[in-house]
């Protein structure tokens, strides 16, 4: 059975993405500021 990796990584994406390997990533959870906004 394969190992899963569980890693929560908090800061800037354009920043913390350079320092991750190619191909790493399979799940990306965000909370932009404008979630909750409702166009009228």
């Amino acid at each position: 059975m394969k190992k899963i990796n569980t890693k929560i990584i908090l800061g800037d994406c354009k920043e913390v993405l350079k320092n991750l390997d190619d191909n790493s990533i399979d799940l990306i959870v965000t909370s932009p500021p404008y979630a909750d906004s409702r166009g009228i």
